[in-house]
């Protein structure tokens, strides 16, 4: 039977899946349905969280890939309470994608060699090693039965990014060929009543006071921002813009304002709006140069310049003046890099990987042979 696959956003993804023991109901079944749905889907691998099933299986076959990988032909495997103890060699990037998340593909580093121990779907113990792509699928899936997702291991600033789309999945917002839950779709009515009501309350009256402005923007932020909510919501985030940049023009020495200025920009880069983003970042700056947020504000600029409205020129300029300003905050080392790989594809940027970790591996090759040669001329 083909199960749906829950899209991004559903709760079950973000939960660490329990332990089973062999009398847990129907699993040869579930394990089965799995694979059905994994083929139907054409993936390589799928978890029984992606199922909602909030537990420690998950299914893989990695034949699609035998074509370039000979070594992967005929691997299918199901793990049941896996546990991988042990990681080896340098952090390889790969591209991936994610049955949960269709349309996203990113480039994930994960470690070559893995180390696993698992029961099969006969509940029999397993204890092995795993490399290349094998290790790469398995350690994809076992990350949702620790409740994480591929897209937790990408750059935070990258991860912004990708909030519209992330959201257009929640919202069912995309073309797929299998069945999926979407966790947003059945919510729509009760947001857009709930954003009537806030409506409401912010245009009840003239001239509201501080506090009362206060109390709408934070019970606009806890609605946005909480740990409960799972997805962007655009249309609660241009109502809380309004209130900021209403606050911050009526109390523009106010101990929030700065505070509001940050966030106001920080949304607009989220959503894409690059900008009216540099512009609030200009504005922090120019206005609360001392304030804390100073140095993320020009860092956050730079990156908008250079992702956002692909102005290397600017961009370059303005992580050269960042790291002028600011050489021991903690994000230098990230506009350094950004200097290094500006104007790079992602495919660039894993050639020149590739080639410092041959450069290295001759490196330490010789290094062992002279060390060998050393001994030899003691004896």
């Amino acid at each position: 039977m083909i199960l749906p696959v829950v899209a991004y956003g559903h709760p079950v993804l973000k939960k660490m899946g329990v332990e089973i023991t062999p009398d847990y109901p129907d699993l040869k079944v579930l394990i089965e349905n799995m694979w059905d749905t994994m083929y139907q889907s054409e993936g390589v691998g799928l978890a029984a969280p992606q199922v909602n099933r909030s537990i420690r299986v998950f299914v893989i076959d990695a034949s699609p890939f035998a074509a370039k990988y000979p070594e992967v032909a005929g691997v299918k495997k199901a793990f049941i309470n896996a546990n991988i103890y042990r990681k080896e060699g340098d952090e390889v990037l790969f591209d991936e994608g994610c049955l949960s998340f269709p349309g996203i593909r990113e480039d994930i580093l994960r470690k070559p060699i893995i180390y696993i121990k698992y029961f099969d779907e006969n509940f029999n113990p397993h204890d092995e090693r795993f490399d290349g792509v094998l290790a790469r699928v398995i350690q994809h899936e076992y990350d949702h039965t620790d409740g994480i997702v591929f897209v937790d291991r990408i750059p935070s600033l990258k991860r912004m990014l990708l909030k519209r789309k992330l959201t257009d999945i929640s919202k069912g917002n995309v073309d797929v060929a299998y069945k999926m839950i979407f966790p947003m779709i059945k919510k729509g009515r009760k947001l857009t009543m709930l954003m009537l009501l806030v409506l409401s309350s912010m245009f009840t009256g003239c001239g509201p006071s501080r506090e009362k402005t206060v109390q709408q923007i934070r019970g606009l932020e806890n609605r946005l921002f909480s740990p409960e909510v799972v997805s962007f919501d655009k249309t609660k985030a241009d109502s809380l813009l309004v209130l900021y940049e209403d606050f911050i023009k009526d109390h523009p020495k106010d101990s929030l304002a700065p505070g509001f200025l940050f966030k106001a920009a920080n949304i607009n880069m989220n959503a894409g709006k690059g900008t009216k983003a540099i512009a609030l970042f200009d504005q922090y700056l120019k206005n609360y140069p001392d304030q804390p947020k100073a140095s993320l504000c020009l860092f956050f600029k730079a990156f908008v310049y250079e992702n956002l409205l692909d102005n290397l020129d600017n961009a370059r300029e303005t992580y050269l003046l960042f790291i002028e300003k600011y050489p021991n905050d903690d994000f230098t080392d990230d506009a350094k890099l950004a200097l290094q790989n500006l104007g790079k594809t992602p495919d660039q940027m894993v050639r020149e990987f590739e080639v410092r970790q041959k450069a290295d591996s001759t490196r330490r090759a010789d290094s062992i042979a002279a060390l060998k040669k050393g001994n030899k001329k003691r004896k």
